[in-house]
This record gives C-alpha cells, structure tokens and sequence, in this order.
C-alpha cells in the first residue's frame, strides 16, 4: 500500500513538472527574424497595397421639391404635369357618368389645385425646355388653357407666340380667351401678325342667350371667355392706333351682339380707345355710325330697371366731341334728376362725374362722412377712380361714428374738397374733344 502511494505521488510530481515548462515557454517571447536591409542604393519594396474594404452604403436622400413642392427636376415635373391634367379629365368625365361622391370631387379639387401650381412654378424657375408639352394642351386640354397660355407667353424671345397665334385664329372661344389674356402683359404699340386676329375678335358675332351658360365642357362662363378675349383685343387695337377697327369698335360700343362693353385693361388703354374712336369717326364714319350711338343712348335713357347693353357714357362724350353735343346734355340732365331724388346719392354722382359733370361732386364729398361704413368707402373708391388721386387711407373712414371718427373723416372730406377746388375744371373738360 505504502508503495503504491509512493508512485501516485511521483506521478503527479512529473505531471506538474511538464505544466509549469509549457507555461514557462508560452509566456517566453518568440524570436523575430533578422532584419534585412537592401543593398545600398536600391530603393525599399513598397509595403503591400491593403485589401480595400467594401464601400459604405449611402442611402439617396429624397428629391427635393421647391416652396410649392414642386419637384426640383423639371422634366419629371412636367412629365406630372400633363399626367395630372389627364388623371383631371377622366376624374371630370366620372362626375357627369357616375351620381356624385365626396371622394371624387376632393381630387377633382386637388388635381385642379396642383396643375395650376406647377405650371406657376415652372415659370417661376424659368424651366423653359417644355413649349410641346403646352403647345399641346392649348389646344387639345378642355381644363387648363389658361394655364398653358400663361407658359407660353412667358417664354423668351417669343417662342411661344405661335401657338398662342395658332390659338387666337382658332374657333375654340376658350383657346382664343386663354391666349389673348397671357400675351396681353407681353404686348406693344406694334402686334405685328397678331393684330389680325385681334381685329376678328372684335367683329365676330358673340351672341348668346343665356347669361349663366358655361362654354362646353369647361367651368368657365362664356361670357367671360367672351368678354375677356374682347376686352384684350380692344387694348390691342386702341395701342395700335388701329383706324381701320373703327367699324368694329362702333358695334362694340353700342353692344351689336347684346355683350355689355368690356373696358379694357387699365385706363390708359380706355383712354386710347376713345381717343382713337374720336379720330376714326372725325375722319370717315361708318354708315349710320352716329345714329346708332344716339339709338343706344335713347335706349338707355328710357330703361326703367336695367339699361340695354353699351357704353352710353362714352357715346355721348364721344358725339359731343364730334359736334353733336345734344345726348350729352340730355344724359347729364338724366343723371341729376336721379341725383336730386335718390337716396343713392354717391353712384348717381359718379355717374355725373362719368359725364365730366361737377354737380355730382358734392354727393361723393357727403359719401366721405356717411355714418354707413360701406358708404364711406365706395365714394373714397369712386373719388379716386375719376381723379387718379389716392387722398385716402383705408384705416381713415373706419369706425362706427364716435366723435373722433366723425373728426377723422370730416379731415378726409377737406382734404378731398382742397383738392377738388383746384383742379375742378379739369373734371369737367371731355377728354375726346378735338383740341
């Protein structure tokens, strides 16, 4: 037994012995093997190139859009564009086939809503690669015309122009509208090949016997289609100093085709129209042109609600200036009954103002102190549309009528009457006399 032991012990003796070497041996340092240098003069290996790793992944961040969240890239913008007015179409196309549905008419809305404001924020940026594109829907889009017209018009160096011509010489009434009102900021004294286009819609016939009837399958009226391309054409000519539009213009004036006469844009253009109208009929009259004026001042004076279609304020100073002063005269007289006996004292003074009659002075000057607010505020607006003056601010005739708003107001009167006393007789001479 005490043997056995002995030899246990011996053993695990040399065990123990033989782990301590191998952990001598692993914590000894291992060799490095001899430095080899080059020969003199014989330049380095250089060090092997690293493996490269692969690239980060970048996730594209989402394309941007400008304030209106338009698309920043053009061409997909107006890729979008036509696909929207399309999507518009058939949506419009659904809500006269199908009985109506909140859903339909919200997208209606907000395809309507977002054409328009891309195609403004298109011309915004002056992403001008895209004249096809509303070339084709001037004339084949039933919704967005308008719209169209105004890209073209805006294009530089007039690339647009065709099609806008193309348009006006058409027989669509919405196509022809739509382009006069886009080009008419862009135009001159000098239409040049667009003129006749002009010239034809102011003598062709746009009768119609419903006010209220829409122009096909559009939501715009056809009288303001009308109107509207009329109105264009009539600055056009008057710019143009156009004489042989006096005919035209004489039917406009006395409403041939029952349209109530659409002034022109900005009383500079009014002011030529008349002015050229008071040349053209001094120098060779249309037949019965005179007569058809006195016709429809008669007619107007004798209305008991509404008065006929026409300009019978521009007739009879335009008579007048021709040596035929009569109408005026019995339009002036008309106007100051009513002025006498209305409580509608402010209109019917305007009215007289229209006549280059200072009777109706007095009447706007009351307006200014009238304890009504919307009283106040049109005779402000009629005192500065027949002086050009702006003599008051808005914030001045507000309030309900305290003492201090009766001061501030009756400050606002004086100051218009001032100004009214010095240049009175320029209010009462006809600007379309000849001189």
């Amino acid at each position: 037994m005490m043997a056995r032991l002995t030899l246990l012990i011996g053993t695990l003796g040399a065990i123990a012995l033989l782990v301590a070497a191998a952990v001598l041996l692993r914590q000894t340092p291992r060799p490095l093997p001899p430095l080899s240098l080059p020969p003199p003069g014989v330049k380095p290996p250089a060090p092997p190139a690293a493996t490269p790793s692969a690239p980060e992944v970048v996730v594209a961040p989402e394309e941007g859009v400008d304030n209106w969240d338009v698309p920043l890239d053009s061409k997909r913008a107006a890729r979008e564009v036509e696909e929207m007015a399309r999507a518009y179409a058939e949506v419009r196309d659904l809500l006269k086939r199908l009985p109506p549905g909140e859903e339909l008419y919200t997208r209606e809305i907000v395809l309507g809503r977002d054409v328009r404001q891309w195609i403004a924020s298109l011309v915004h940026r002056k992403a001008w690669g895209f004249r096809e594109l509303f070339a084709r829907l001037l004339r084949d889009d039933d919704y967005f015309k308008h719209d169209a017209a105004y890209y073209l018009a805006a294009l530089p160096d007039g690339a647009g122009i065709g099609a806008l011509k193309e348009a006006l010489e058409g027989t669509s009434l919405y196509a022809r509208s739509a382009a006069a009102d886009g080009l008419y900021p862009y135009l001159t004294d000098d239409p040049g090949p667009l003129l006749p286009a002009f010239r034809k819609a102011l003598s062709d016939d746009l009768s119609i016997k419903d006010e209220n009837a829409l122009y096909g399958s559009t939501n715009h009226r056809y009288r303001e289609l009308a109107e509207k391309l009329r109105g264009v054409a009539v600055a056009v000519v008057a710019r143009a100093g156009d004489v042989e539009s006096t005919a035209a213009l004489v039917d406009l004036l006395v409403a041939k085709d029952g349209l109530d006469w659409w002034a022109p844009h900005g009383s500079t253009d009014g002011d030529r129209l008349y002015k050229l109208l008071a040349k053209g009929l001094a120098k060779e009259p249309p037949p019965l042109a005179l007569e058809r004026m006195e016709g429809m001042i008669d007619a107007h004076l004798a209305a008991q609600l509404l008065p006929p279609p026409g300009d019978a304020f521009g007739a009879a100073l335009l008579l007048d200036g021709l040596g035929r002063p009569a109408k005026l005269r019995e339009m002036r007289e008309h106007y100051h009954a009513r002025l006498l006996e209305s409580r509608n004292r402010v209109d019917y003074g305007s009215s007289l103002l229209a006549l280059c009659d200072t009777r109706g002075l007095n009447a706007l000057l009351d307006g200014l102190t009238d304890p009504e607010s919307n009283v106040r505020g049109r005779a402000s607006e009629l005192l500065g549309s027949h002086t050009g003056q702006k003599l008051t601010a808005d914030k001045e005739l507000s309030g309900s009528g305290t003492a201090e708003d009766v001061a501030r107001w009756s400050q606002v009167r004086q100051r218009w009457s001032d100004w009214c006393a010095q240049n009175r007789r320029a209010l009462e001479v006809n600007p379309y006399a000849p001189r």
